[in-house]
């Protein structure tokens, strides 16, 4: 069975007012641009504390940071897993 192709992101804020928000990635899709040739957006699932809801839409590659993490077992020694405190 293979992993599912979630990944742990955090979206940048638009035109860089306010701040990255926690996502996950559900998919991704390939959309025209006359100026670059095609540009990859992601539908992402977005918490927002402003209003304690959760949004879910597409969202250009540029505007994601992923956050390295590996499922619960599997880190490797010597590396902390996501939401581990380093002591």
């Amino acid at each position: 069975m293979s992993r599912p192709r979630v990944r742990h992101v955090w979206v940048r804020p638009a035109y860089g007012v306010g701040v990255a928000r926690p996502g996950l990635v559900l998919g991704w899709r390939q959309v025209p641009s006359q100026a670059s040739g095609p540009l990859w957006q992601a539908r992402v699932v977005v918490f927002d504390e402003r209003d304690d809801a959760v949004h879910v839409g597409w969202h250009y590659a540029s505007e994601l940071v992923p956050v390295p993490s590996e499922p619960p077992g599997t880190a490797k020694p010597g590396f902390a897993a996501y939401g581990q405190v380093l002591r």
